[in-house]
């Protein structure tokens, strides 16, 4: 994935998001969308895609939604439901804010396939490491 500029900030690389193919699509205040491909290492034991991946996928998007502040953040808490199977080549998760605190911050995250086809959708709850808004 490597470094990716957005808001005079830097998303500094990930190497697991990266190891697994995930891309930043958009980067911007409160708001991020990190897509992949499916490959046959993204298959369960039934050929669908797995449902770990759909998950991570939403969790590194949302967090940088979170971290778009610019500062650190980790998962706390998440609510992700799976409604149905992908189709297609390619997943797209969409991060967005929907409200920030002190020290914590909650962001909706919605998968879906390359038509637009809604995949997942969670809420996940982020605290913040460092610093002061």
């Amino acid at each position: 994935m490597g470094a990716v500029e957005g808001l005079g900030q830097v998303i500094p690389e990930d190497s697991f998001a990266s190891n697994i193919g995930i891309k930043v699509e958009t980067f911007e205040k409160d708001h991020a969308v990190f897509t992949m491909e499916i490959t046959k290492f993204c298959l369960n034991y039934y050929h669908i895609v797995h449902g770990g991946v759909y998950f991570t996928l939403a969790d590194s998007a949302a967090g940088a939604a979170a971290r778009s502040d610019g500062r650190k953040y980790v998962t706390l808490d998440s609510g992700f439901h799976f409604l149905r199977p992908a189709s297609g080549s390619r997943l797209r998760a969409e991060g967005v804010l929907v409200r920030r605190g002190r020290t914590t911050c909650l962001v909706r995250a919605d998968v879906t396939d390359e038509t637009g086809k809604l995949l997942a959708t969670g809420d996940f709850t982020y605290y913040c490491v460092e610093g002061k808004p």
